[in-house]
Parts: structure tokens; sequence; C-alpha cells
């Protein structure tokens, strides 16, 4: 973590240390050089070819997908089950009913693959929870007993996937049907990979927030 923050500095400047500036810098102009291979016009049939290559199924489920940005959506892509897949006593499997989102706009560069990314990843937790066959519906779902780890092992593996230069080769094609270069993945690589461990930080700051909450005590407690 020392060392990704020093590099950072050493490229960008004390203010890349601003949370509001990290990202932006990380991301360079790389960004721009990939956009043409990541059109959201392909992110469905890429996210179907790579599951099927998986063979990963859904297990009959109903699935409803919102895929585009738009005034007043919840602004995280996120998954959830009016009805999960269990079975009934009698041995009848209920096939699962997914909504899951992604916050596509086609018109910034960038977004296509963050729209991919979030894709694979929603629909990760679609798959996972698909298939999961117990006698009661309490196991196919985001709330307790499950635990986060558990909930985001599937998704966040099949999100890496988009990040994955084999992958990359296969699938971020341009519109002509061109493979992203090698030079542009290297660049990729080269502007994040340093700092690939803020994203740990930034899921161990739940957990220690969690931890400081629960710790409080009762009488420090207030509405706000």
């Amino acid at each position: 973590m020392e060392e990704g923050r020093k590099e950072l500095v050493k490229r960008y400047g004390e203010s890349a240390l601003e949370p509001w500036n990290t990202s932006f810098m990380m991301a360079g102009s790389v960004i721009k050089k990939m956009d043409p291979y990541f059109p959201f016009s392909k992110s469905v049939e890429r996210y179907v070819k790579s599951y099927s290559a998986l063979n990963i199924t859904y297990a009959d489920s109903t699935m409803t997908l919102d895929l585009l940005d738009r005034q007043n959506k919840y602004s995280n892509g996120f998954c959830h089950w009016p009805v999960p897949a269990w079975v009934k006593p009698d041995g009848t499997f209920v096939p699962s009913k997914t909504n899951f989102t992604s916050l596509a706009n086609p018109t910034a560069i960038g977004s296509g693959l963050t729209a991919l990314t979030t894709l694979m990843h929603e629909a990760g937790h679609a798959a996972h929870f698909a298939n999961i066959r117990q006698p009661s519906p309490l196991f196919s779902q985001e709330r307790a007993p499950t635990s986060v780890a558990y909930a985001e092992n599937q998704s966040m593996f099949l999100d890496s996937l988009v990040g994955d230069a084999a992958w990359r080769a296969k699938y971020a094609l341009d519109l002509e049907g061109k493979p992203i270069p090698f030079d542009i993945i290297e660049e990729e690589i080269r502007a994040t990979q340093p700092f690939a461990v803020f994203a740990l930080r930034g899921m161990l700051a739940v957990s220690y927030f969690e931890k400081a909450l629960y710790e409080l005590p009762e009488e420090e407690m207030t509405s706000e």
C-alpha cells in the first residue's frame, strides 16, 4: 500500500492522493485508447459468449436486465431476487427470478468497459444464486446467512476476466473485428497494476467501518 502511494505521488503529484483524484489519475489516457474495443453494443454478446464458454447456465431462471444509465437511477450496479431458487419439501425445484443492472452511457468514453465489467459481475451473482439447490430460499439470496465473501466470490472472479490479457485478445474487438493491440493492454497494466492494492483498501474500509459502528458504546450513538 505504501509503495503504491509513493508511486502515485511520484507519477502524478501529491494531489493524486486525494480520493476524488486517484481513480482519474490511475486511468490516464489509456482509457480513451481502449474505448473502441469495448463498444457497449457488444457487451451482452461478449458476456453471453464468455459464460457459455465456461458452461455457466441459469437453471431455467427468469432474468430482467436494466443496463442503461438514466436520470434518478441508482448509481451502482446491483442484483436481487424477487424469487430465490430453492427446492420444495416435495423435491420440486423453484427457479429464481432475478433483476440486475448496469450503468452504461454509450456516449461517455470508457463507459463500454465499465458497463461490461458491471454486467459480468452482476450476471455472476445471478448465475451463482440461480444454481443453488437447498431446502430453503434463505440459501440463495444476498442477506444472512450469506456472507459477503461467499456472495462476491463468483461475481468478482467473473468480472476479473474483462481485465485479463488473454480474454481481451479474444473478446476485446472493435466494430470491424480487430483485436485490441497488445501495446494498449501493456500500457493499461503499467498504468493500473501498481495501484491494484487500493481496491483492497476500499473493500476493507467497509469492514472497519462496521467494526467501529458495532463497537461504539450505545450512549455515543445518535439518530444521525
